[in-house]
């Protein structure tokens, strides 16, 4: 469950202003807005990448406002798909995750064996996206933000890849925000709804 009550946070020429929302555990939350609204600064708070300037954030009933990122048991996935670069793709799987049989069994689930002894700089933007995808969901988190991440991958993939992700959260209660442009993904059946508007927050529950 992520329970924000208040949010506020300030990075260099924008505000994200006070947000109040929850998503009851295991759901879905789908995150739209414009280009620069605040969608990914709001993602980096819940994690803890980014401080919170006021107000609170409450994963699984516990107050981590002040926790690091590690301490937050929450996966983290950009656009860009973020990878080691000194590490192959096996190695960027396996980092950080809670068990050897979980990485293995990602690494069928997503069909990414054949890239496993790439280098990421051969990787294209799709494969990145979902070595990415592989590494978060391999650290057994309880919450998984989602940044885009099906972006860079073509119509068909996508759809596949995005309905393997959603059940696979499903089926362990883990509690899923999902950043998106795209309409299909916007429209999922039975997800709650926030957009983010020139920092602020709003939403249809």
């Amino acid at each position: 469950m992520i329970e924000v009550r208040g949010l506020g946070v300030r990075v260099p020429g924008f505000t994200l202003s006070s947000a109040t929302f929850s998503v009851p555990a295991g759901a879905v939350c789908v995150v739209t807005g414009p280009t620069g609204a605040g969608k990914t600064t709001l993602l980096e708070t819940i994690a803890g990448v980014r401080h919170a300037a006021s107000g609170s954030v409450r994963l699984d009933g516990r107050d981590v406002t002040a926790l690091a990122p590690e301490e937050r048991h929450v996966g983290l996935v950009y656009q860009a798909g973020w990878l080691f670069p000194h590490l192959d793709v096996r190695g960027n799987v396996c980092y950080g995750s809670a068990d050897a049989t979980l990485a293995t069994a990602l690494i069928e689930l997503l069909h990414i064996a054949p890239l496993l002894s790439k280098p990421v700089a051969m990787l294209s933007g799709g494969e990145r996206q979902l070595v990415a995808l592989a590494r978060a969901m391999a650290r057994a988190p309880r919450t998984l933000l989602l940044d885009e991440p099906f972006a860079a991958m073509d119509s068909t993939l996508r759809a596949a890849v995005r309905a393997t992700v959603l059940q696979w959260a499903a089926s362990r209660g883990v509690t899923t925000m999902l950043v998106t442009h795209d309409l299909h993904e916007a429209a999922l059946d039975g997800s709650l709804q926030l957009r983010v508007q020139d920092g602020v927050v709003t939403g249809t529950f």
